[in-house]
């Protein structure tokens, strides 16, 4: 059970994150064409600002699922390898809790801000395009990688790498 559930996981952690390269991408080419517009057509593009703020910011927010699920994060870790093995584990794990928690509050925040702009009915300027279901998005994707950070600190698979060797030998 927990197998299946660490592949589905692993699974949609890799599709979000093809699915955000695809809107970074695509905040790249619409940056490229107001800049063209604006410099050489003197004609601006009205509303990139917009379409850039929604596009990257559920493009960069949706590779954090598969940053922890490859567990490809910023880690401190010299002392406890300085300490030893055994302190290293323990290092580790309450690493992980920290994680855990520390995106959990991010989840609860977007949440709670999502919300909030929902309330006042909170727009972009130029298109008018509500910013609410971008924070959602956000909170929901936040919510993928924290089932991965809680899968993570109940199995107790810290080398990730490991993982995703098995992971790939089963498919």
């Amino acid at each position: 059970m927990i197998k299946l559930l660490e592949r589905g996981l692993h699974h949609a952690a890799r599709l979000v994150a093809y699915v955000s390269g695809g809107l970074v991408l695509v905040a790249a080419v619409v940056t490229l064409y107001e800049v063209f517009m604006r410099s050489v057509v003197n004609r601006p593009f009205f509303g990139a600002n917009d379409l850039v703020l929604y596009v990257l910011t559920i493009g960069v927010i949706g590779f954090f699922p598969l940053m922890v699920d490859s567990g490809h994060h910023i880690k401190i870790d010299s002392f406890g390898k300085f300490l030893g093995p055994r302190w290293f584990r323990r290092f580790e794990w309450f690493g992980n809790i920290v994680t855990l928690f520390i995106l959990a509050a991010f989840v609860w925040q977007f949440w709670r801000q999502g919300m909030r702009m929902a309330g006042y009915n909170d727009v972009t300027q130029i298109l008018q395009l509500p910013l609410a279901p971008m924070w959602f998005a956000a909170s929901a994707i936040l919510g993928l990688a924290t089932a991965i950070q809680l899968l993570i600190v109940l199995t107790g698979n810290i080398d990730r790498v490991a993982v995703h060797e098995t992971l790939k030998q089963e498919t």
